[in-house]
């Protein structure tokens, strides 16, 4: 069955199976990651944000002193300020030694909340982690009067010392601002490495000072470029925030863009492949793009890719067959020989590889990183971890799979899997992992969107994860609604993780009762049919239409079964439990006597005698059928089975494919007329403010002009389609509209 949500037309009568509410109610002050060790008390205190101050008792620093002022801003921005009232003063913040930022930072802190409250770390970014627990801590009072905290140890400190975030900025621009919310939404959940992949087959949006040429002839435009004022800003806001900036330059493969302006670098194959070994030149402009990131970025790894090349490609060249010939290598070793070239070039730089590079024999130094990415990760590991190198883990943390919810980003951790595997191996050196943002299908207007709150389940796995840590709980899932919400106040368009009921909030009373649980209207209650009148009256003097849509989906019937009361009343009625929505409906079609009435299918299925006039909404599956018997019984359809737009996995191409007369051309002597239209359908269950509209532009196009222009239904879309839609996209962006690229890498 499809997934029930909020439907785009007014549906009046819900059905629900839980209690109204949220799903999964908000904790109230508690932390995300969640805290290795925290003992926290009933006892609670009073504060007041406006008086808010902290006294650093040891060395300070700017990185501090701006985090100070950051976080007493952000307090006050949380809980509405600004405020008064009297207050415990924060008099314990205490700083170690200072360091620089680099891998092994010290992240360890413990903080004491009492009414003299301390923070307590060896370093800086320890300090940083511990306002940011501090910051989660506060919580409004039941009747929001007050804010409170509540008496607290904690002492906390990393899993993995490497937990970052794959930001890809060259199939589709990210904008600065953009990059910079990345950011901020990095450090509220802990994480502390941005990788940036800047640069790709697509697009060369760097602006380099000795080849400028790159980004005029590679960016998609003169104004999708980042300077090296932009680059540096990004290094200076990450480190405030206590996380590294790695930036990623991709070679050999993944360069077609760097070919734009220098062919001269890439093999000719039929077009221009990765980059050629056999050209010095290649070496040249390489080292030198690496000699000017060195003077951006303090960071001591660079990441240089590896992945995906087209090695045969290399074969077909004459200029790299000889190359072949005069160093006694196969094909297969081109890739060593690149790399290994390159790398001697970068002097110190640690380098950061994909796993390709490690598997195909590449010669790296012991300093190096290998970034799993691939299925069977369990034995790529495992080679990595036995030949001496340490992992960065990526397989399971790809954001770019909307097939995946942050419940199942919770579930892997690498060091549990492979201490299944082999127990002998240091585990330690699995130093930690990234969730990747791919941007084929991403751009400003839904990148963030889709990073948080999915990645928030990665970023706790990797600070308070390891063997032994449970999938997610009950709790975990409501600390989660309430970080979602704490980052949507601070400004992250975040999504939500779950959904919710609403109509037993103030009439707990109209719904039947089962269990512990609230189940659909009780259809026993006057009062149930006195409040839907009343409150149709008031709608009907809003929305002028004619029509309205009275719902009756998916109706929870084992829970009227379950109600003792309301079993009497249908023995008084003489009806069988299956009868009961029927005489629930019935009741109800007469309150709406004025309107045309639409419903779901399972109203029609259900038997009951609609009026003739009355529109049936077909949504499940078997929909030919369906069809058939609403058609022959002389009702009007809307169709909406394949037009969901909830499942994330069904690109724009699937909805164009569908048309409903056409599947019913061949189904029996039937008017293909009265099949009067369809609704593409947007359930809420996950999207909000954030993300709505790029979740339904420019799919609903699809639909629209399906439904607009018909026609015969292909498997595939014209390629004339795939342009239009592109222009469309295009056009409705700069409309203001925020609709998500629609097919792959490109540009507006």
């Amino acid at each position: 069955m499809l997934p029930a949500c909020i439907f785009i037309t007014l549906v009046l009568i819900a059905a629900g199976v839980e209690i109204p509410g949220p799903k999964f109610k908000p904790t109230k002050g508690e932390v995300w990651p969640k805290p290795k060790k925290e003992s926290r008390s009933k006892e609670y205190y009073t504060f007041s944000p406006s008086l808010f101050k902290t006294k650093v008792t040891d060395k300070t620093c700017t990185i501090l002193t701006r985090a100070v002022h950051r976080y007493t801003y952000m307090i006050q921005n949380d809980f509405g300020g600004p405020w008064s009232g009297s207050m415990w003063e924060n008099d314990g913040l205490r700083l170690g030694d200072m360091t620089t930022l680099e891998v092994s930072l010290t992240e360890p802190y413990t903080l004491i909340i009492s009414s003299t409250s301390k923070l307590e770390s060896a370093s800086v970014w320890g300090i940083l982690r511990g306002l940011e627990t501090f910051s989660h801590l506060l919580y409004y009072s039941d009747d929001y009067k007050q804010i409170l905290i509540n008496k607290n140890n904690i002492d906390d400190w990393p899993s993995y010392i490497h937990r970052g975030l794959l930001l890809d900025t060259a199939r589709h621009f990210i904008s600065l601002k953009r990059i910079l919310e990345t950011l901020d939404a990095m450090s509220y959940n802990k994480m502390n490495v941005f990788h940036w992949h800047m640069v790709d087959d697509q697009s060369f949006p760097y602006q380099s000072e000795k080849y400028p040429e790159l980004s005029e002839k590679g960016a998609y435009s003169p104004w999708m470029i980042y300077t090296k004022d932009d680059l540096q800003r990004v290094v200076e806001y990450a480190r405030d925030r206590g996380i590294r900036v790695v930036p990623e330059f991709d070679v050999p493969g993944h360069t077609r863009s760097w070919g734009n302006s220098h062919p001269e670098i890439l093999t000719e194959c039929s077009g221009l492949g990765p980059m050629d070994p056999s050209n010095d030149a290649t070496y040249n402009l390489v080292g030198d793009i690496y000699e000017e990131l060195n003077t951006i970025f303090p960071d001591d790894h660079r990441h240089i890719g590896g992945d995906e090349v087209e090695t045969s490609c290399w074969g077909k060249s004459s200029r790299v067959r000889e190359l072949i010939k005069e160093k006694g290598i196969g094909v297969e070793k081109v890739q060593g020989l690149f790399m290994e070239t390159l790398i001697s070039k970068l002097n110190d730089t640690k380098i950061i590889v994909w796993q390709e590079a490690f598997m195909r024999g590449v010669k790296l130094p012991k300093t190096a990183l290998i970034q799993v990415w691939r299925w069977q990760e369990v034995e790529a590991m495992h080679k990595v971890l036995t030949a001496g190198y340490k992992v960065l883990f990526s397989t399971r943390y790809y954001l770019d799979d909307l097939t995946h919810d942050w419940n199942y980003l919770y579930k892997y951790d690498p060091r549990e899997t492979m201490l299944a595997r082999d127990s002998s191996l240091n585990l330690d050196n699995i130093v930690g992992g990234e969730t990747c943002m791919w941007s084929e299908k991403v751009n400003d207007a839904n990148v963030i969107s889709r990073v948080w709150p999915r990645a928030s389940a990665f970023a706790e796995r990797f600070w308070s994860g390891g063997p032994g840590v449970p999938i997610p709980s009950r709790n975990d899932h409501s600390r989660l609604e309430e970080h979602t919400c704490r980052m949507i106040k601070r400004g992250i368009e975040a999504e939500p993780p779950r959904h919710s009921r609403a109509w037993g909030n103030a009439f707990p009373g109209i719904l039947t009762k089962c269990g512990n649980s609230l189940g659909p209207m009780d259809p026993s209650s006057d009062s149930v049919y006195n409040i839907v009148q009343e409150l149709y009256r008031e709608l009907k003097t809003i929305f002028p239409d004619d029509h309205f849509h009275l719902g009756g989906d998916e109706v929870d019937t084992d829970c009227w079964s379950k109600n003792p009361s309301l079993m009497e009343y249908i023995k008084e009625k003489g009806i069988e439990v299956n009868k009961i929505q029927n005489l629930f409906m019935e009741t109800m079609v007469p309150l709406v006597n004025d309107s045309k009435l639409i419903v779901w299918e399972e109203t029609f299925t259900s038997g009951l005698k609609l009026p003739k006039d009355t529109i049936v909404q077909v949504w499940k599956y078997k929909e030919v059928a369906r069809m058939k018997e609403v058609l022959s019984a002389g009702h009007k359809v809307i169709y909406s089975s394949q037009y969901y737009l909830d499942f994330l996995q069904c690109n724009w191409e699937f909805f164009y494919k569908y048309d409903p007369r056409e599947m019913m051309k061949f189904v029996g002597n039937l008017n293909l007329d009265d099949i009067i239209g369809g609704e593409a359908c947007m359930w809420s269950e996950k999207v909000n403010d954030a993300n709505v509209i790029s979740r339904v532009w420019p799919r609903a196009s699809a639909f629209a002009e399906r439904f607009w222009s018909g026609g015969l239904a292909t498997a595939s879309p014209p390629i004339d389609v795939y342009r239009r839609i592109e222009e469309h996209t295009c056009r409705m962006i700069q409309r203001g509209i925020s609709a998500e690229p629609p097919s792959g890498p490109g540009l507006c």
